[in-house]
Parts: C-alpha cells; sequence; structure tokens
C-alpha cells in the first residue's frame, strides 16, 4: 500500500470533464418574509470553491499527485474566481477552453447553518460542438501525452460529448494511458475503450435499463454493462454497502 501510494505521487493525472464554481452563502434564519411565505436570511459569510471536475483535479492534488484539468470556463466572474482558486492550490487550468456565451457553470447554495434552503444554478447544457470542441480535443491531446492517468468526470453538461468521449478516449488508447471514467449518461457506449468506469447503483441502472433492488439485479446490471463496455472493468459504488467490480474476459 506504501508503494502504490508513493507512485501515486509522482503521478500526473489528467482530470477531464464539466468544471464548475460552487459557492456557498450562510446565515441563519429567524424570521419569515412578510411579502410572501419563504424564510429570510441573514447572511454571515460565503466563500467559493472548484466543483464538478474541478473539485475532482483539486481531491487528485490533495493526494499529492500532480493533477492537469480540461473543462470549459468563461471569462466571466466565476471564470476568473475559478481560475484563481485552481491556481492557488497549485492546479495546471492551461487546459481550460474559453466558453464564450456558455459563460462558467455556477452553483450557488444558499446554507442556514448545516441547512441548504435553496441552490441556484447558472449553467448551459448542450454538448459543446464547432470550435469549443475542437478546441476541447486539442487541449486533452496535448495533455494526454504527458500524463500517466485520464479521468473523465461527466456531470452531463456537455463537455464529455459522445463526439468528445470516443476521439479522446480513441487518442489515450493509442498513448498506452489508463482512462476512468465517472459516468452520467443514459447509456455508456459513448464510454466504449476505457479502462474502469465506476457509476453508482442510480447511474447503472439509468444505463441498463435494470432496477437494482438485489445482488442478483446488481450482477445483471454488470453484466448488461460489460456488453455494452467490452474489455472494461466496471466497478459499481454502492454507497454504505461498499463496491462490486466485473470484467469481461
Amino acid at each position: 500500500m506504501n508503494s502504490l501510494a508513493q507512485r501515486f505521487r509522482s503521478a500526473r493525472v489528467l482530470v477531464i470533464g464539466d468544471v464548475m464554481l460552487d459557492e456557498y452563502v450562510i446565515g441563519s434564519v429567524s424570521r419569515i418574509c412578510p411579502e410572501a411565505p419563504v424564510p429570510v436570511l441573514d447572511i454571515r459569510s460565503r466563500y467559493n470553491a472548484p466543483g464538478g471536475a474541478a473539485n475532482v483535479a483539486i481531491n487528485v492534488a490533495g493526494l499529492a499527485a500532480t493533477a492537469h484539468l480540461v473543462g470549459l470556463a468563461g471569462s466571466d466572474a466565476a471564470g476568473l474566481t475559478l481560475r484563481q482558486l485552481l491556481r492557488e492550490r497549485s492546479i495546471d487550468d492551461s487546459g481550460l477552453v474559453d466558453a464564450g456565451d456558455r459563460g462558467t457553470i455556477s452553483k450557488t447554495r444558499i446554507m442556514a447553518g448545516q441547512q441548504q434552503i435553496c441552490r441556484i444554478d447558472r449553467e448551459v447544457v448542450a454538448d459543446a460542438t464547432g470550435h469549443l470542441l475542437r478546441d476541447l480535443l486539442r487541449a486533452a491531446t496535448d495533455l494526454i501525452q504527458g500524463c500517466s492517468l485520464v479521468v473523465l468526470s461527466d456531470y452531463a453538461k456537455g463537455t464529455l460529448s459522445g463526439d468528445f468521449c470516443r476521439a479522446a478516449i480513441s487518442f489515450a488508447r493509442k498513448m498506452n494511458k489508463p482512462v476512468i471514467v465517472d459516468p452520467k449518461s443514459k447509456t455508456f457506449t459513448k464510454y466504449r475503450g476505457c479502462t474502469i468506469i465506476t457509476p453508482n447503483i442510480t447511474e447503472a441502472s439509468l444505463a441498463t435499463g435494470i432496477n437494482i433492488d438485489s445482488e442478483f439485479s446488481l450482477h445483471q446490471a454488470g453484466s448488461a454493462l460489460l456488453t455494452q463496455l467490452p474489455g472494461t472493468t466496471v466497478l459499481i459504488t454502492r454507497g454504505p454497502d461498499g463496491m462490486a467490480d466485473r470484467k469481461s474476459t
């Protein structure tokens, strides 16, 4: 285990996916608004944090590996803040492509103490096409060559389109780079060729059409995913029940 940890510290990990800025507005509620039956928040503090695939890159860096990031971020205030936060954590943001009119995905969570009472999302959910797709692929292929491992972190916002996934995974395979996928899609066929895929129970159920409510249905879903993804190791995460893995032969 120590040897594995030491090897990971020397790894260069490329995270590709839907990057976001998470904002937290924290306060207390002691009254209801007289204009409508909603709580009035007395703001005490607020802070920002990298979210989505950017948070995955933060976690990689937290394990002492070198993290690189490819995704879409605007030149808006949220995008500038996100880039600054990444640099403060020594995350390479050179692979962030200007999202143009799409702007930067951001999620503002309104917190009363420890309780989230509202979330405000700013996002454009559509596949990246045209010059955005070309720029993403250029950034990805440039960085894949110098990395040890590729992680595709999909939040179904459009960065990891079918065209992008097929091209990026194909290039990574040519470079002999393992690809780990954290999926979010109604079908996993766009991830074909990846090394490992790690859906949770809900994602595996959606991708296979199998309601996973027992060990038997879990193995049924695993077999169905192996049919979609020949040669890929499927690891289904199960929350407090751990995980289950299968690999095609």
